[in-house]
């Protein structure tokens, strides 16, 4: 079903053309501060989906974790782990799927986390 990293396609800028569900992690994943390498994520990534993990189960659980990172106001800074880490074979998403958040929005059809969420706000 996944292939092997050195076998994706590869886009006109010669990287990796990801799978779409891939991507999808890749792009709610919540930001962090260092290196958080795309191709060792897909690894890992894959590495679940061989042991049989659905794609669904791991979206939900590094959105889950990204709106604890919320919570915790840790985003963009050096606490968030690497998403090869949260993926990685100790795994560690299974953690996060059942984390509840009392600041989710009932019918949000994004993950709404960035530095932009967490700055103080003036109400008037």
């Amino acid at each position: 079903m996944y292939q092997t990293l050195d076998k994706l396609p590869k886009g006109e800028d010669g990287r990796p053309q990801y799978p779409v569900a891939f991507e999808e992690a890749w792009a709610i994943r919540p930001t962090r501060k260092g290196a958080n390498p795309k191709g060792k994520s897909y690894k890992a990534w894959r590495a679940r989906m061989q042991e049989g993990c659905k794609e669904a189960t791991l979206l939900q659980a590094l959105s889950n974790y990204g709106w604890y990172c919320r919570d915790e106001k840790i985003i963009g800074g050096m606490y968030v782990v690497m998403v090869a880490t949260f993926f990685g074979p100790s795994l560690m998403w299974e953690d996060y799927m059942d984390y509840e958040t009392t600041r989710r929005p009932q019918h949000s059809a994004r993950p709404c986390w960035s530095e932009e969420d967490l700055k103080p706000r003036t109400l008037i």
